[in-house]
């Protein structure tokens, strides 16, 4: 399908995202590149981005402290990997607490201490998906027999499975998971194990996949659109809020504009408590993604906010937190060339503007953003060293008091 060749050619570093861009090609064009001093737990380094400062400090000097704490990129434990590199921190929980991937299981962190997540029986790999504040996280595992959603609590010495699901996406503080099943093309909400709602779709619309579940239970995700005259494409959708045991099944309600040319997806990736939905707006033969919101009572076509300036708006929106509007992801040029084209960025976004980058770990080295949370910390993954080269490893990282150590980077001179 044009859809899913399309997220396979826009598939990179990111979490489970694989390839190298252009990894053969002359670097001659170099971009010019300034360090920006920050405290990196457990290495001595300087990360690399392009000239620009922190807001508040100027080139090299430290980090000042903040009421979250003390502006850092902490490296989290990690385990080896004989497959492609899966790091990343999809969830911010509470206190120390974060979760995602390591070593191509499912695993949490407290503090920077890597823990797994008990696999059950017959299943190898996996990932966590999201955290609740209570500490419960939902994800997939993986095995022979095919993949399966699954909850875990930290701490329990067992994980569960839950019913008909195969992947399951988001968990809010009332401990409801969302997820689905890719095979029968079903959405679910689950109240412990068990299927405590079915998420349907609309007349033309088909294969529902969700991305997150608000603390009121609000769905986000998208859904498989086709008109009469033969085209197709991905349409994000709002599944409403209802009480708990009012329904058994709640229809999805387009979020607009909805285009249906076999060119332009948008996809809801993520909601917070005030039901801002963030996302993003696809061109697949420019290879662009666009990050946009939508606002209650999602009668209005969303609002587009782009990307990092020094990428042209190109990028992708992953995640955010639950109620403070701090909004993250990656800037990225889906086909690029680095260096003619700049490596993925970490980069967030707060009510206002502009789009502001985190600190990589390298020159030339890749790194993106999957997570948010209220404490001001944002989650992710970056390498250490230059991949293009063949050098570096993916580290899983958190950007402690990430608004206070983000800096806007200069527009790309043309070439």
């Amino acid at each position: 399908m044009r859809n899913t060749a399309k997220r396979l050619r826009n598939q990179r570093f990111q979490g489970g995202r694989g390839g190298l861009r252009g990894a053969g090609a002359a670097r001659g064009a170099a971009v010019a590149f300034a360090t920006l001093a920050c405290t990196v737990t457990g290495v001595t380094a300087a990360s690399a981005t392009e000239p620009g400062s922190a807001p508040g400090s100027a080139p090299g000097s430290a980090p000042a402290p903040s009421a979250c704490g003390t502006p850092a990129v902490r490296l989290l434990d990690r385990l080896p990997s004989t497959g492609p590199a899966t790091d990343t921190v999809t969830g911010i929980g509470a206190g120390s607490l974060t979760v995602g991937s390591t070593g191509n299981v499912p695993v949490y962190w407290t503090g920077t201490t890597v823990h797994r997540v008990p696999l059950p029986a017959g299943y190898t790999t996996g990932k966590v998906a999201a955290v609740n504040k209570l500490g419960l996280m939902a994800g997939t595992v993986s095995g022979p027999s095919g993949s399966r959603a699954f909850r875990y609590t930290a701490g329990a010495t067992t994980s569960q499975l839950l019913d008909s699901g195969t992947y399951a996406a988001g968990v809010n503080d009332n401990g409801r998971i969302t997820g689905g099943n890719t095979t029968t093309g079903k959405a679910y909400v689950w109240a412990g194990t068990h299927v405590e709602r079915t998420l349907a779709v609309p007349a033309g619309r088909s294969r529902p996949t969700v991305a997150g579940i608000a603390k009121d239970g609000t769905v986000v995700g998208s859904v498989q659109a086709a008109d009469a005259d033969g085209n197709s494409g991905e349409v994000a959708a709002v599944w409403a809020a209802v009480a708990s045991g009012a329904t058994t099944t709640v229809t999805a309600h387009d979020l607009l504009p909805v285009v249906i040319n076999n060119d332009t997806d948008t996809f809801a990736t993520a909601v917070d408590e005030h039901g801002r939905i963030v996302g993003n707006l696809d061109y697949f033969h420019q290879d662009l993604g666009i990050g946009v919101y939508w606002d209650r009572p999602y009668t209005a076509d969303y609002t587009q906010i782009g990307s990092l300036a020094g990428h042209e708006d190109k990028g992708l929106l992953s995640a955010t937190s639950p109620t403070t509007g701090l909004i993250a992801g990656t800037a990225q040029f889906p086909e690029g060339i680095p260096p003619i084209t700049p490596v993925d960025q970490p980069e967030i976004w707060t009510p206002g503007g502009p789009f502001r980058a985190l600190p990589s770990l390298a020159a030339d080295a890749p790194a993106g953003a999957e997570s948010a949370g209220d404490n001001g910390s944002v989650g992710g993954w970056a390498y250490d060293a230059d991949p293009y080269d063949g050098d570096g490893v993916r580290q899983p990282v958190v950007w402690t008091c990430a608004v206070q150590q983000a800096f806007v980077p200069p527009q790309r001179s043309a070439s």
